[in-house]
């Protein structure tokens, strides 16, 4: 910790005392988070980032878990304008969003900081979208946005109905979604509220890793409110209040509904205030969250999370650049934590750019971790904050057409947590497994082409290395990490017609490797009709996305889109 501050130190003064010289631009930094563009439609997975492993528990976006460069599930930070909305009950509910993705302006992924940030569209004019789909195994999917609104003030309306009898025996599923924003711009203050609900009904044969429970029933809810109120003039500062309540009903055996039967409701809340001073030189954080769960398994618990710091956004003056970002973490019932954060670049050259970038990362154990109880699984109420520190260096080249980087990366995780066994015990447990050491590398190549035959092709890989100090024979999560991933992906226009196609090859340690084909087609009917083709898996390819759940076979699907 000592090293850590003296290096934000090293960082702060001179930059404090070049700052009294001269005029500093806020800039953006070129890193994995900005150059992650993978099409021009915005998606809520990001799977096609090498460094962004998706696994799918049920289809259709139903249930998955999101690795980012090794980690576990639980590791990942999912935020919709920077709230975090994980679900302190588990993470498998993570990537179960509560967007609909016509609201989605488009998607962020912080390689080295582990999280996921969704940006909202802001509706700012008349406009209306209807895209109508449909595929194999009963899928049916619809989607209608409207915006609407004059002058200062635009309101937007959403929903998504999606249905399905599922690609495999034991599952089927349907989704409704829906969303409300408001947009209003004064003088003094710009107000933006995101309401939003989201349910998800889903049956899936052994969707928990467990093949002898194989029929599986789930209900999700979720409600969701934020606001964000950016003052302007004299005070500077931006509120971003938000309520998030997820109920959550598990049935073992979908045909035995009076037994093995779990009701979850988790209640989330708080407010995250920013402000910048010193004509917006320093800013200065206060998130103040409280977390509640009810539950029939895991009984009643409530937790409150503080976080205070201060820090400075991406600043330059001539070739160097940096930001930086020193926090305390107050949880209680846990020790008192700090976060530093730090980056900083150098241009080299017109086009290249050396960026370093370090951060230190906690997280608090779900109550799954910590109390649940089953014949197969024990939670631990002892269990320590896991920490990690992490670190990127990367050299980036980047013109008009073309973007090119390469980084390496370290992480020391300590306190990870982990459901572990030996070969003769009879259940998982949930400790602390100690250290665990992740480092490893990114390449990146994205071209936009004027080839007749060929618009853009882009490439990623990520090269994963984990070692563990671990004295348990079996881990469930931790370390069945991915360990190499490459993405290819080409896209071509040919007069009406718009074609994508995306090679994924995955290497996991516990499962076989796998070659994946994805394609799409979009033929534009007008200037606001296009009709279009989306494949997965083209190839039917056989494998496991985890131990004991088997991947979706091959799904075609077919629509149209109206844009007014």
């Amino acid at each position: 910790m000592k090293k850590f501050c003296i290096f934000l130190l090293c960082i702060a003064i001179p930059t404090l005392a070049a700052a009294a010289a001269m005029d500093l631009d806020p800039i953006r930094v070129y890193s994995m988070k900005d150059i992650l563009r993978n099409s021009d439609e915005p998606e809520l997975l990001p799977s096609l980032s090498s460094g962004v492993d998706i696994q799918s528990r049920v289809n259709n976006g139903m249930l998955q878990d999101v690795s980012i460069r090794g980690g576990s599930f639980e590791d990942a930070d999912v935020r919709i304008e920077g709230v975090r909305i994980n679900n302190p009950q588990t993470g498998h509910f993570n990537l179960s969003v509560p967007i609909v993705p016509t609201d989605l302006k488009n998607t962020q992924v912080d390689l080295n900081g582990q999280y996921i940030d969704y940006s909202l569209k802001v509706p700012n004019k008349n406009e209306g979208i209807v895209r109508m789909s449909a595929g194999n195994g009963g899928y049916v999917d619809s989607i209608t946005s409207a915006s609407f609104g004059k002058g200062n003030t635009y309101n937007r309306v959403s929903y998504e109905g999606m249905r399905t009898d599922g690609l495999r025996p034991e599952t089927d599923s349907k989704k409704n979604s829906a969303s409300y924003t408001l947009f209003h711009e004064a003088d003094l203050l710009t107000s933006q509220i995101y309401a939003a609900y989201l349910q998800k009904d889903f049956g899936e044969g052994g969707a928990y890793g467990a093949p002898w429970y194989m029929r599986e029933e789930e209900h999700l809810k979720q409600q969701f409110v934020m606001g964000k109120f950016a003052f302007k003039e004299n005070l500077d500062l931006i509120l971003t209040p938000y309520f998030h309540q997820t109920d959550d009903t598990f049935f073992l055996d979908r045909y035995n509904r009076t037994a093995n039967r779990n009701d979850h409701t988790t209640y989330v809340y708080g407010n995250d205030a920013k402000m910048y001073f010193m004509d917006r030189l320093f800013f200065t954080k206060l998130d103040i969250r409280q977390e509640t769960l009810r539950s029939t398994n895991l009984n009643k618990h409530d937790r409150f999370i503080y976080e205070f710091g201060i820090g400075q956004e991406e600043r330059q003056f001539g070739k160097f650049g940096y930001n930086f970002y020193c926090g305390a973490l107050m949880l209680n019932n846990f020790p008192y934590q700090t976060i530093p954060k730090a980056g900083v670049f150098y241009d080299v050259f017109e086009q290249w750019r050396l960026s370093f970038d370090a951060s230190r990362k906690y997280r608090t154990p779900s109550f799954t971790e910590l109390y649940y109880f089953s014949p197969s699984s024990h939670g631990n109420a002892d269990l320590a904050p896991q920490f990690s520190d992490n670190y990127e260096v990367g050299l980036t080249h980047k013109t008009e057409k073309f973007v090119a980087r390469i980084d390496s990366f370290y992480r020391y995780e300590k306190d990870a947590i982990d459901w572990v066994r030996n070969n003769s015990d009879s259940f998982y447990r949930a400790v602390n497994v100690e250290k665990i050491q992740t480092s490893g590398y990114d390449l990146k190549v994205q071209y936009d082409l004027d080839w007749k035959f060929l618009k853009r092709f882009s490439t990623e890989f990520t090269g994963l290395y984990l070692t563990k100090n671990n004295n348990w024979d079996m881990s469930k999560y931790a370390f069945e990490y991915l360990r190499n991933r490459l993405v290819c992906k080409l896209e071509q226009s040919v007069g009406k017609w718009d074609f994508a196609l995306a090679y994924i090859y995955e290497d996991h340690i516990s499962q076989k490797s796998r070659s994946i084909v994805n394609g799409d087609i979009v033929y534009k009917i007008s200037k606001n009709m296009d009709t279009f083709i989306k494949m997965e898996n083209m190839f039917d390819n056989d494998y496991y996305e985890m131990r004991y759940i088997e991947a979706a076979p091959m799904s075609i699907r077919g629509g149209v889109e109206i844009k007014f």
